[in-house]
């Protein structure tokens, strides 16, 4: 059974290079992440600060 907050939880496919894979697997592992973690993170920071890079 999922938990409670993976219930709204949808897949998302995107394309990387195989630099930002490598560097998002050695983060997530730094951080003691899964991938898809850092990236919802990454992706939230973004859109909070107005899509500002």
């Amino acid at each position: 059974m999922k938990s409670d907050n993976t219930l709204n939880d949808v897949a998302l496919v995107i394309r990387v290079t195989s630099e930002l894979r490598d560097a998002l697997k050695a983060r997530a592992a730094e951080e003691d992440r899964s991938v898809a973690s850092v990236l919802r993170v990454a992706a939230r920071s973004y859109l909070d600060d107005g899509g500002k890079a």
